[in-house]
C-alpha cells in the first residue's frame, strides 16, 4: 500500500513528477501542451503533404522520361534515380512521423500533469506506435506509384497528422496509471463510428443488436458502468484510445478523453482483460497487415526482451505494483 500511496502522490501538485508546479500552473501548462500538440499535428500534415506531393510529381516525371528513352543505359539510370527518390522520401516520412509521435506522447503526459521525460519503456512503446504508421506510409507511396489513390492526396496526407493524436492520448492515459484514476470516453458533435459510440455508451440499442452475435468483446455497452467511464488501468488493458487504428473511424476519430471521478456504485460487469476489437474492422491488405501485426501485438518487458501482448512495461509494472497488495477490480 505504501507504494500505491507514493505513486498517487507523485502525480499530485508539487510532487516531483509535476516539476514542483501547483494546480494552477499545471492547468496552464496542460493547456499549453494541448496547443503545442495541435501545432505538431498541423506541422506533420504539412510535411506529409509536401513529401507525398513532391514524390508524386517526381515519380510521374521519371516514368515519362523512362518511356521517352529507348537507351538501356539511360533507362537504368532513371530507374536508379527513382529508387533513390523512393528511399529518401520514405526516410523523410519516417523521420517526420518519429519526431511528431515522440512530441505528441510527451504533450499528452503534460496534459495529464506528468512532467517526467519519457522513460525507456515509454520510448519503446512510442516506437511501436510509429512503426505501425510507417507501414501505412509505405502503402501511401505504393499507391502513388500504382496510381491507386482513392482520395485526394492532401486528404490522405491529413490522416497522418491526425494519427499522431493517438500518441497524445496514450501519453495522457499513461501520465497517471494510479488505481484511483478514471477517464471518460467523450464524443463531440460529429458523426461517430459504432466503436466510439459503443465505448462512450451512446450506441442505440437497435444498432447494438446488429453486432450482438459477432461482438468480439465482453465489455458491456459504455463500459462496466455503462457511462463511458473507465479506470485508466482498464483502458490501458483494452489498448484503445481516440484515434487508435483499431477503431472503425481510425484517424478520423472526433472523440477525446476527460479525467473524471469513479462512478458511484459497483460496476455491472467484470473487467475485459484482452484488447478491444472493432465491431466492424476495416479490411487491410494481407501484405500490410502482416507488417503491421509485427509491431501491434507485442509488448516490452522490463528486461528489454520482446514478447506477445498489448501492455508496455510501464503498464505491466504499475499494474503489478498497484494490484500486489490490493483487491483487483471486478
Amino acid at each position: 500500500m505504501a507504494v500505491v500511496l507514493t505513486l498517487r502522490k507523485a502525480i499530485s501538485p508539487g510532487a516531483p513528477a509535476t516539476g514542483g508546479r501547483n494546480s494552477v500552473e499545471l492547468g496552464t501548462e496542460a493547456e499549453r501542451a494541448r496547443r503545442h500538440a495541435r501545432w505538431t499535428r498541423a506541422d506533420l500534415i504539412d510535411q506529409m503533404t509536401g513529401l507525398m506531393r513532391g514524390y508524386e510529381l517526381s515519380w510521374l516525371y521519371g516514368r515519362a522520361q523512362l518511356e521517352a528513352t529507348a537507351q538501356p543505359a539511360a533507362q537504368r539510370e532513371i530507374r536508379a534515380q527513382l529508387k533513390r527518390l523512393r528511399q529518401e522520401t520514405e526516410r523523410a516520412a519516417q523521420a517526420a512521423i518519429r519526431q511528431a509521435y515522440q512530441a505528441q506522447f510527451g504533450y499528452g503526459k503534460r496534459a495529464g500533469w506528468n512532467w517526467r521525460d519519457l522513460d525507456e519503456a515509454e520510448d519503446k512503446f512510442v516506437r511501436r506506435l510509429r512503426q505501425e504508421e510507417y507501414v501505412f506510409a509505405t502503402r501511401f507511396l505504393d499507391d502513388i506509384e500504382r496510381g491507386r489513390l482513392v482520395m485526394p492526396l492532401e486528404e490522405r496526407a491529413k490522416l497522418y497528422g491526425q494519427a499522431g493524436d493517438e500518441a497524445f492520448w496514450w501519453g495522457f492515459l499513461y501520465a497517471d496509471q494510479s488505481a484511483d484514476q478514471y477517464v471518460r470516453w467523450v464524443t463531440s458533435e460529429a458523426e461517430h463510428c459504432p466503436d466510439c459510440l459503443y465505448l462512450s455508451g451512446e450506441l442505440p440499442p437497435k444498432e447494438m443488436e446488429k453486432y450482438a452475435n459477432a461482438n468480439p468483446n465482453s465489455l458491456p455497452l459504455g463500459g462496466r458502468w455503462g457511462t463511458g467511464v473507465y479506470s485508466a488501468q482498464e483502458l490501458a488493458t483494452l489498448a484503445i484510445v481516440p484515434q487508435s487504428g483499431e477503431l472503425l473511424c481510425t484517424t478520423n476519430c472526433q472523440c477525446h478523453l476527460e479525467r473524471v471521478t469513479r462512478p458511484p456504485g459497483k460496476p455491472g460487469a467484470r473487467l475485459q482483460r484482452k484488447p478491444f476489437r472493432s465491431l466492424a474492422p476495416k479490411p487491410v491488405q494481407p501484405k500490410y497487415e502482416e507488417k503491421r501485426s509485427r509491431v501491434r501485438t507485442k509488448r516490452v518487458k522490463r528486461d528489454g526482451t520482446i514478447q506477445k501482448g498489448v501492455l508496455s512495461v510501464l503498464e505491466q509494472d504499475l499494474l503489478r505494483v498497484l494490484h500486489g497488495g490490493e483487491r483487483r477490480e471486478r
